[in-house]
């Protein structure tokens, strides 16, 4: 029996809030991903010089994400905030 990939696909929509709205403090190589289920895809900024990131979260359970590595769990839509200092 051969197992066949899933069409089953997560949008993740990525955006940015810092406290400095003044300058753009990182850059994000993609606006949005779509996965399919349990693919992985690695968030990999270009920060400013002094700037870190302080918190990456979702707002759904439709992904999963360990340090800057997103794995999609779910089909659906999901958000993710990338928070810098």
């Amino acid at each position: 029996m051969q197992l066949l990939k899933t069409n089953l696909s997560c949008i993740i929509y990525l955006i940015f809030s810092d406290t400095n709205k003044e300058t753009e403090d990182i850059v994000l190589l993609d606006n949005y991903i779509e996965l399919f289920i349990d693919e992985e895809y690695i968030i990999n900024p270009i920060l400013k010089e002094n700037v870190n990131i302080i918190d990456i979260n979702s707002d759904n359970t439709n992904i999963m994400i360990e340090n800057n590595k997103v794995i999609a769990l779910n089909e659906g839509d999901s958000k993710i905030t990338i928070t810098t200092n």
